[in-house]
């Protein structure tokens, strides 16, 4: 259970990331804000999962 926890985590982290090197990849997402690319990360593949 805590590899799972972790391994979508990590996922989430990667994405995050992603979206904050590309500066219009979500409306409304301040500059450099990794915590707030992660929970839109984290809500999108909520939705597609």
């Amino acid at each position: 259970m805590g590899l799972a926890f972790a391994a979508v985590v990590l996922l989430n982290l990667v994405f995050a990331v992603l979206y904050v090197q590309q500066p219009d990849a979500v409306l409304n997402l301040r500059p450099y804000d990794v915590i707030g690319a992660m929970f839109f990360s984290l809500e999108t593949l909520a939705i597609v999962g």
